[in-house]
């Protein structure tokens, strides 16, 4: 998420790519560039200090965080950024198994300006820019203000807005609608296994943020809000019909129900949680702005860390084909590849 901010459909969270860019993927982006420099940490800040709506608390379970870091990559050795990448503000990043390329969303500006100068970039499977601008978000056919969260099922891409989601045609880029909520500063999108779609809303209009449900038709339902959520950024919809959703305001991520209650899984090192996807294996890899970290999340809940030293890891994709992991830096506008075995 832009500072104050997840995967092609099956995975989210997501996001690397060869040039990094602005930020948002989870995303109080206005609030949380206050308080680490970007557009994500402003929006951050209001969401916490905001009256919420009452939403079940969430229960704290006790962390288990792994000293082991052997085989950890740096920023400096997993960097694959290209000079002429041009990213700007790359808040999120998905993996087209299809195309064999990843998609950037870029948020070129603050996390909810509504400035028509949004666009996603096009990588190859190396992560060299095949199209800086893809999806041109100033011409009107195909808008984006501040793109963040992507996902991809069948041939539809989906873009999380400030408070739209925007559909594309996931081969050509053309525009296939826009879907309305009552969100803000909406930061990532993941697909269930029956097509419906979870939304995150790091910080509403009423500056709390909400988790959203859209069904196949677009209609969007919220499925909760509040304080208590914890600035949601990063999500997963899960084949049980739960999700799993960071927490940019806090350090943790948590699993709600469809019908709203959520309990904490694990708490992190460091605060600003921002990326969440989900491995073929059933274990996560997430990310923390504070700790600077892209971590493992086993299914013991230990945390692994895979990639370290990164300023403002926002978006994260799984390659299953090339086996790693793409990480954008927002602040920074670069990309990195982890290995994933």
């Amino acid at each position: 998420m832009p500072d104050p901010h997840p995967v092609e459909v099956a995975t989210r969270a997501a996001r690397p790519r060869d040039g990094a860019r602005a930020c948002t993927s989870c995303v109080a982006l206005a609030l949380l560039a206050v308080a680490c420099g970007s557009p994500k940490t402003a929006a951050d800040s209001t969401a916490m200090n905001a009256t919420a709506t009452p939403t079940p608390p969430a229960s704290t379970t006790t962390p288990s965080t792994s000293g082991d870091t052997a085989g950890v990559m740096t920023a400096t050795s997993a960097d694959v950024t290209p000079s002429n990448a041009g990213f700007a503000g790359p808040e999120n990043i998905v993996y087209d198994s299809v195309a064999d390329v990843y998609l950037v969303s870029n948020v070129n500006g603050g996390p909810v300006a509504r400035d028509g100068n949004g666009f996603v970039t096009r990588l190859d499977s190396a992560g060299h820019v095949v199209a800086q601008k893809w999806i041109d978000g100033t011409h009107a056919a195909t808008r984006l203000d501040a793109p963040k969260g992507l996902a991809i099922h069948g041939d539809t891409l989906v873009i999380a807005d400030v408070g739209v989601v925007r559909l594309f045609n996931r081969r050509t880029g053309a525009s296939l609608g826009v879907w309305q909520t009552t969100g803000n500063l909406l930061n990532d999108v993941s697909f269930g296994p029956d097509g419906t779609l979870w939304v995150t809303d790091t910080q509403g209009p009423d500056s709390v943020g909400a988790i959203y449900h859209f069904d196949r038709t677009g209609h969007a339902t919220k499925v909760a809000s509040g304080k208590a959520l914890d600035g949601p950024d990063g999500i997963v919809a899960l084949p049980d019909g739960n999700v799993m959703y960071a927490t940019f305001g806090a350090d943790r991520v948590a699993r709600m129900t469809p019908n709203g209650n959520a309990t904490t899984v694990v708490t992190l090192p460091g605060k600003k949680v921002d990326g969440l996807r989900r491995l073929a294996d059933g274990s996560y890899v997430v990310s923390s702005w504070e700790a600077k970290t892209a971590y493992r999340l086993g299914s013991d809940n230990a945390l692994h860390p895979l990639l370290t030293g990164v300023t403002s890891p926002a978006g994260l994709a799984i390659d299953a084909r090339h086996h790693r992991l793409a990480v954008t830096s927002m602040n920074d506008n670069r990309l990195y590849f982890v290995p994933l075995h």
